[in-house]
């Protein structure tokens, strides 16, 4: 309850709110306890919408009551009343909705605010940083030219703009001059600043002037209306002042300017009703008027320029209202005052003037007299302006001194600008164990009473904005960067959520990468951050912890992320439900981590669901429990994803053999699947390097047949074609098997051993040299009928399998970055497996064209010439060593260049 009032005044009634008694005529009216409190709440919020919810929460908050018992308590306050329910004077019934108390209500005040009131309103001269209202008239000097000049003009046109800088008082001189002047001539006059809807002040304007009731402009008959008003106005005017208007282009959404548009049009319709719009706003802000070009063309035609106050103007805005509230002001001490506020002949800015002659005023002598002496003794203008904020927030201790400023500091956007808070958004921001909501309204208050802030009512919620322009420069330099930074973020946020309210609109990646490192420091009311956690995870980012325990309706929101089409967002949204229990989100984990036909959703779902819970979740991914349509392996390959990502979330003890079976099958399959580009391209430059190292090897053999055999040109191509084909061929199937062994068992045991892959590539090779040699020997015997003995088989296969694999594994293990070392590693294991081979008998390719050539009298194609070089007479052990070795280093050189060129070129595939 507002300290500031103790009761409120109705037509005969009073509400004592201190005694808690019903006054008729100072005649006490018996009431229920309940039925007063249900009362005060509808008076307090007069003129409008008072639920049945919120009067059960507010009056019964802790007790279950029906609604006809609301009915009867109404019943029983309207007989108080005497009050009908038909033709209601006081409580009108809201049919489905609530009650409205329509009735005029005057606020009571207390007894020490009468006091305080009378003892600051009607002897105070000064202003400080508030603008002088209606009242102060008698007090509001300097601007008599102004107000002469102006009231002409303003009849003479439909639009008129009065503009000027911050702080130079457009608003004193409306409110305290023009408005009051046009009233005692005659005409009615209204001053509306609504920073919320100020159609709706119009309309109550327009309720005034002609005694409707209006509730809504939807509901206004304009004809029946503007007759009215032609009627009561006859040839007079009606004057329009809009203060502060740069208000409608800096904080109202653009529904409601056009609402107000809309509002003009129709005003405007009837030339015969003298109706004349005044537009008070900041000159910078001038040029936006153009918005109402195409209803008043004439917009910028009929405008005024209000500029500070004169030397002339400025002594009388220093000595009269002194002398109204008969308060001495020594002559001499007006001009020194000029003196040191004005720059040469630069004009006096008003708040600086009202500052200073404000602070003379707390510091009268004794006969109440303010004195040049007083003035020097406190320093002079330069120290009165510099003190001011500290004179006005002394009176607060440490604790609250510091909230005192961070709710200043509120009050100003990142760029620095007035910004106009709810006073509900500044009690949840700061409220705490500490600082309990009531002592947020009481220090709100406190300012306010300070002049530091000023409070508005608007659509039934208080709102609070700085007093003045003038406070900004100094509220500024308690900023830090830091907190510029986070008023960025929160007016980023604040932006973000209203167009959210009106659009459905999302923060954007830039605004979340200003907005997300503020973390807690963000304050966010419960709204707030349930938007903020919506434009995460619709921006693919995993929700915070910090943030998750902000959201109240997490779970809800989780729930419908995992269901939306984009399946990036399936994934942040599992992701951002672990450790958060709830039993419908459980379910869309579990469907997800079956049916979800984005593998990667799948894998994500998996290993959330079963890091939430546990064995129990292990249990029914394996046994189906919620889901009978999911097959065994579907189900195994959920746990396979769920145990290639950590090994603790899966106990394959506690599963039924063919499960474990199938999961074993399952992570197989995942881990091939995942790195299925990784390991097709370290075979495939495997295999390149391989088979290049066969074509190599056949251009060599040809190129010294040729020359020891002087073959004719045709016959080398011949030979060379054969060669190579045959040397390509062979070393393409035994690259391709051993680099599939090596790369498949690498990724497949990537958590276990490197030497793995030596088990792969002995594999490799004596599957494809098995495979080589059966194929071979088959398709000779089946062309000519020829047996053939000692050509490559699974044992040169898996003799060059283990040396190659050896090679890589050491090179991994020892010098894993160092893709020479690597090569040269692999082409001498590889050449020393040539060797052994040559030594017990073995072939690669050169032997088995010996092999072949022996087996066939009329072969074309003899190496026994080539024994002759390396000092042989045949073509025997010496001969096989020789070219074994350079078969084998360049198939080992050329093999793992290829796999380490073209097999670390791609990242591997999410999964």
């Amino acid at each position: 309850m507002n300290n500031t009032i103790s009761g409120f005044r109705f037509g005969e009634f009073e509400l004592d709110l201190k005694n808690r008694q019903l006054k008729k005529n100072n005649r006490e009216i018996p009431l229920n306890s309940k039925y007063f409190d249900v009362l005060v709440l509808l008076v307090e919020n007069q003129q409008q919408l008072t639920t049945k919810e919120r009067i059960f929460d507010t009056v019964w908050k802790d007790t279950i009551v029906t609604e006809s018992a609301l009915s009867q308590c109404i019943k029983d306050i309207r007989k108080s009343l005497g009050d009908s329910a038909h033709h209601p004077t006081y409580i009108k019934t809201i049919a489905k909705h609530g009650y409205m108390f329509i009735a005029d209500v005057e606020p009571v005040l207390s007894e020490r605010f009468r006091k305080a009131e009378k003892a600051e309103s009607f002897t105070r001269p000064y202003k400080f940083l508030d603008y002088f209202k209606e009242e102060d008239q008698h007090l509001f000097f300097g601007r008599e030219k102004e107000i002469d000049l102006l009231f002409s003009k303003i009849l003479a046109h439909r639009s008129f703009i009065l503009y000027g800088k911050s702080g130079v008082g457009k608003s004193s001189l409306i409110r305290a001059g023009l408005a009051p002047a046009f009233k005692n001539s005659g005409f009615p006059t209204f001053v509306i600043r609504s920073f919320h809807d100020p159609a709706d002040q119009l309309l109550q304007s327009f309720n005034n002037l002609t005694g409707e009731t209006n509730e809504s402009l939807q509901q206004i008959d304009w004809q029946t209306l503007l007759t009215k008003i032609k009627h009561r106005l006859k040839k007079s005017f009606i004057i329009f002042f809009f203060d502060q208007f740069e208000d409608f282009f800096l904080l109202l959404k653009e529904k409601d300017r056009q609402a107000l548009v809309d509002v003009f049009s129709k005003m405007l319709n009837d030339e015969q009703i003298n109706i004349r719009l005044v537009f008070v706003l900041r000159e910078d802000l001038l040029a936006e008027m153009s918005y109402f070009k195409p209803l008043l063309p004439e917009i910028f035609h009929h405008e005024y320029r209000l500029l500070k106050l004169g030397r002339e103007q400025a002594v009388k805005a220093i000595l009269e209202p002194a002398r109204a509230v008969g308060c001495p002001f020594e002559p001499e001490l007006a001009k020194r005052i000029l003196k040191d506020l004005a720059n040469g002949d630069q004009p006096i800015d008003p708040p600086q003037l009202q500052i200073v002659c404000d602070a003379l005023y707390d510091a009268r002598d004794a006969q109440h007299g303010i004195t040049l002496q007083k003035y020097e003794a406190m320093g002079g203008a330069a120290q009165i302006l510099e003190n001011y904020m500290t004179r006005v927030l002394h009176r607060f201790d440490g604790a609250k001194l510091h909230l005192a400023r961070e709710i200043l500091k509120l009050l100003i956007s990142f760029n620095g600008q007035r910004l106009v808070v709810p006073v509900e958004q500044i009690v949840s921001r700061f409220a705490s164990s500490d600082h309990p909501a009531q002592e947020i309204h009481a220090l709100i208050n406190e300012l306010s009473d300070a002049r530091l802030i000023r409070i508005g009512r608007q659509e039934g919620k208080n709102w609070v904005e700085l007093s003045h322009d003038f406070l900004l420069p100094q509220i500024k330099k308690w900023i830090s960067d830091e907190e510029k930074g986070l008023y960025q973020a929160r007016s980023i946020l604040e932006r973000g959520l209203e167009a959210h309210r009106h659009h459905g609109l999302l923060l954007d990646e830039d605004a979340i990468q200003i907005v997300l490192p503020f973390e807690r420091h963000l304050r966010m009311t419960p709204e707030e951050a349930s938007f903020l956690a919506r434009s995460l995870l619709y921006r693919k980012y995993v929700l915070p912890d910090w943030l998750k325990n902000q959201v109240p309706d997490l779970a809800n929101l989780l729930i419908e992320s995992l269901n939306d089409d984009d399946p990036a967002v399936r994934i942040v949204a599992a992701e951002s439900s672990l450790h958060i229990h709830h039993p419908q989100l459980e379910h869309a984990l579990f469907k997800l981590a079956l049916w979800d036909k984005d593998l990667n959703v799948r894998k994500t779902a998996s290993i959330v669901y079963l890091k939430n819970y546990g064995r129990q979740g292990q249990n029914k991914l394996a046994r189906g429990k919620n889901d009978k349509k999911a097959g065994l392996v579907r189900r195994a390959i959920s746990l396979a994803f769920a145990r290639d990502f950590d090994i603790h979330l899966v106990y394959l003890r506690k599963l039924p053999l063919m499960v474990i079976l199938l999961v074993v099958t399952g992570l197989i399959w995942v881990r091939l699947y995942r790195n299925r580009k990784q390991i097709s391209k370290k075979i495939s430059g495997a295999t390149f390097g391989a088979t290049m190292s066969g074509l190599l090897v056949g251009s060599l053999l040809t190129l010294m047949l040729a020359l020891l055999k002087h073959h004719h040109s045709f016959e080398a191509i011949t030979y060379l074609l054969v060669l190579i084909s045959l040397g390509g061929m062979a070393s393409f199937f035994a690259g391709l098997g051993i680099s599939s062994g090596i790369a498949t068992m690498r990724y497949v045991t990537y958590r276990h051993s490197l030497w793995w892959m030596v088990v792969g590539g002995t594999l490799g090779g004596l599957l494809i040299g098995g495979m080589i040699n059966l194929i071979g020997v088959d398709i000779l015997r089946t062309l000519f009928g020829q047996e053939l003995i000692n050509i490559t088989g699974a044992l040169e296969g898996t003799i060059l399998g283990f040396c190659l694999s050896l090679a890589l594994t050491i090179s991994e293990i020892f010098y894993p970055k160092h893709r020479m070392a690597k090569i040269l590693t692999a082409a001498l294991f590889s050449t020393i497996g040539a060797i052994t081979l040559s030594l017990f008998e073995g072939n690669l390719f050169s032997g088995s064209i010996a092999a072949i050539s022996r087996s066939f009298s009329k072969s074309q194609i003899n190496l026994e010439p080539l024994a002759s070089l390396l000092g042989e007479v045949h073509f025997g052990l010496i001969s096989r060593l020789v070219l074994s070795s350079i078969e084998g280093f360049l198939f080992g050189g050329l093999f793992t260049a290829g796999m380490e060129i073209f097999g670390n070129k791609h990242k591997e595939t999410p999964l």
